[in-house]
């Protein structure tokens, strides 16, 4: 229930912000080399989250709106594609922009504190495990 109160909220909040979507050339998902075995999703999408990288160009959605690639179209991760929510902040993945409703979106992790919170999914409900 406090997950899908928090998921409600976060769309709510990032339809305040006015995102009016992409421009027509911003970049497809950034995508993370595919290790041995299975790379740990949360180590990678954390890596994005805090840090900066040629790899997560900044993409200008506004007059004084950049936000890095990495949040606005995902990380592909071995043939999938990963989004974060980062709550309570603003944040302008697909669910916070209200591109896609909780029925397409599958939480696959949840870091942090109330404070600042990392929400890992994807959309279409794949069937791959973190």
């Amino acid at each position: 229930m406090f997950i899908g109160w928090l998921l409600i909220s976060l769309g709510a909040s990032a339809a305040a912000i006015g995102s009016s979507g992409p421009p027509a050339d911003l970049p497809s998902p950034v995508v993370e080399a595919a290790s041995e075995g299975k790379a740990d999703v949360a180590t990678v999408i954390m890596g994005y989250v805090e840090g900066e990288s040629r790899d997560d160009p900044l993409v200008q959605l506004g007059e004084n709106v950049w936000v890095k690639s990495s949040n606005y179209h995902g990380v592909e991760i071995n043939g999938i594609v990963y989004y974060y929510c980062i709550f309570p902040h603003a944040s302008f993945d697909p669910l916070c922009r209200g591109e896609v409703d909780l029925e397409a979106v599958r939480v696959r992790r949840i870091i942090g504190e109330p404070e600042f919170t990392i929400i890992i999914y994807t959309i279409n409900y794949e069937e791959h495990e973190i």
